[in-house]
């Protein structure tokens, strides 16, 4: 099962992987690169211990029950042969070298050395049998070993018939022939065997999708004591006791993890991962996910798929996943102690479902922002246009004034809305043209200012140049004093002035200071924050505006205060 919480191991389908099957091979042969050579090497050393030590264990009671000398002796290389095995286990590695040149040891001085006559016969098989196994382990450079083990049976055989050569010789052909033929027939069994788990191992340690092996087997009987209890609705019953998804949780042992699996949870070693769920960082909602796996044990079944949702790695991310529980049968049973589960993260998936269901609330916003702010002034325009139809003949000169006056200030505020709509559209997706002038800010301020109703001043230094767009930066002042107006207090001010190689504008007004929280959510878009009352609200779209062109132009907006005016800044580089 896969666990996903900040401080467990663990969790997380396959891909296809091609590989030569001499590169395999090599990779064998090394046994510190092959899970399987290591595997078959661990087996190797402990079935040698076994034998060895029932052998020797053996000749050992014969000798010491009938007094025979030549028993006793006879179990004494066995049982060296099986103390150094046992010694390999004990200290956790198994290697196959140091094993054949003991076992070789003692072969060669159980016979010379010791003296024990009628033993070349058995001592010459056991040679050959050496040979088989180490041949296992052996695929780079085989003619070598074979021409080097060759040369030590000669020579051991020799050595034992000393100084009857002839006889040596003639023992040796037989030992040399029977050794080439059953290392040829273990090749030929070992490459048929490893070379599917070999496979197997490159596949699921190379697939792209994070797969991890579990050995479910201690919660049978933890099950069956729920089962005894008379709990026949599992899961109703683990939703009513929540505190046992942990315990269940913590007798599921990780035995090995694939690449993905670690990139996934951000393990730097699989070390972090194997070795029995901790139960204690098991998210509530990623218990959850323990549920369906739990049922499939109960039931019996090889298969389940689950969803995870609020996982976390190792470095506490957040983790969203599709988690895919199999079992594979032997002989009609359940193997649960090789489980395979594949977790595919659905987190970033999650994340832009999340965002586009976001995206959608703020587009029905926006519609209803923009359809209520432009009815205002809309209604203006067309009620006063209707005036000047009907009762034109009755205005007078300074009446009509006054309400073609309304319609442009109306006109300009629709333009105004219109103007941040398109910009808000073209910088989503990536459309937002830029030019790169000399920009005389305190002619663009005068461009904006003078056509309105109430004249604002503008303070500062005669002479600011920047390098800037100056259609953009009419529509950040544009912005920045309707701001002020709707949002601001009575007086307004425009200042401009320059600070090293800075130019700078700055819309002050006389309102209070803006909640902390507020500094920065002001240019969110759609984000409106105290109004003034009796003047006509915003789409919430210009401050996210003006400070996406500011940043286009290579300068910054920002809210601040000085404990008399509200000062919003925007800086550009100057000229």
């Amino acid at each position: 099962m896969v666990e996903l919480s900040t401080t467990a191991p663990r969790k997380p389908v396959a891909g296809a992987a091609e590989a030569d099957t001499n590169k395999m091979h090599g990779v064998l042969a090394s046994s510190a690169d092959s899970i399987g050579a290591q595997r078959l090497a661990g087996a190797l050393t402990r079935f040698t211990a076994t034998v060895a030590g029932m052998v020797g264990i053996g000749f050992a009671i014969v000798g010491v029950l009938t007094g025979d000398r030549g028993s006793v002796v006879r179990s004494v290389g066995p049982l060296v042969l099986a103390a150094v095995a046992m010694a390999m286990i004990t200290a956790k590695r198994e290697r196959v070298i140091p094993l054949m040149v003991a076992a070789v040891v003692v072969v060669l001085v159980q016979v010379r050395v010791v003296g024990l006559e009628g033993a070349e016969t058995p001592a010459a098989v056991g040679l050959v049998v050496i040979g088989m196994a180490g041949a296992l382990f052996v695929t780079r450079r085989l003619a070598a070993f074979f021409l080097a083990y060759g040369a030590l049976i000669v020579a051991g055989q020799l050595w034992w018939q000393w100084p009857d050569y002839a006889d040596g010789l003639a023992r040796s052909v037989g030992s040399l022939v029977a050794f080439l033929f059953a290392s040829w027939l273990v090749l030929t069994l070992r490459d048929s065997l490893l070379s599917g788990s070999e496979r197997y191992e490159l596949l699921f340690s190379k697939a792209p999708v994070s797969l991890w092996e579990e050995d479910f087997s201690q919660l049978v009987p933890w099950l069956d004591a729920l089962h005894a209890r008379g709990v026949s609705d599992l899961e109703a019953y683990l939703r009513g006791h929540p505190h046992l998804l942990h315990e269940a949780a913590s007798r599921i042992v990780v035995r090995d993890v694939n690449d993905a699996a670690m990139r996934l949870m951000g393990a730097r070693s699989k070390d972090e991962l194997l070795g029995p769920l901790a139960a204690e960082g098991l998210t509530e909602t990623a218990a959850e996910s323990l549920i369906p796996q739990l049922l499939a044990v109960w039931h019996r079944s090889d298969y389940a798929v689950t969803e995870i949702k609020g996982g976390r790695t190792l470095l506490g991310r957040h983790l969203d996943g599709l988690l895919h529980w199999s079992a594979p049968r032997l002989a009609g049973r359940l193997d649960l102690e090789h489980i395979i589960v594949a977790v595919v993260d659905l987190t970033a998936v999650r994340e832009s479902q999340a965002r586009l269901e976001e995206l959608v609330v703020s587009k029905e916003e926006l519609v209803a922002s923009v359809s209520h702010e432009i009815r205002t002034p809309l209604t203006a325009i067309v009620g006063f246009a209707s005036q000047l139809r009907e009762r034109d003949a009755n205005l007078g000169d300074e009446e009509r004034g006054e309400i073609l006056d309304v319609i442009a200030n109306q006109g300009h505020e629709i333009a105004t809305i219109v103007d941040d709509l398109l910009t808000a559209s073209r910088v989503e997706i990536g459309r937002l043209n830029m030019v790169e002038e000399l920009v005389a800010l305190r002619d663009e301020v005068k461009a904006v200012i003078e056509p309105m109703e109430a004249p604002i001043p503008c303070d500062g230094d005669d002479d600011v140049t920047a390098l800037a767009d100056p259609a953009r930066v009419r529509q950040i002042i544009r912005n920045l004093v309707n701001n002020a107006r709707k949002y601001g207090g009575p007086q307004i001010r425009v200042v401009v002035r320059t600070y090293s190689s800075t130019a700078i504008l700055e819309v002050r007004d006389s309102g209070g200071p803006l909640p902390a929280h507020e500094r920065e959510a002001i240019f969110e878009r759609y984000y409106r924050a105290r109004q003034t009352p009796g003047v006509a609200g915003s789409v919430g779209l210009g401050l996210s505006v003006s400070r996406t062109l500011a940043r286009n132009m290579g300068g910054e907006l920002a809210y601040d205060h000085d404990g008399t005016e509200s000062i919003f800044r925007l800086t550009l580089r100057a000229a």
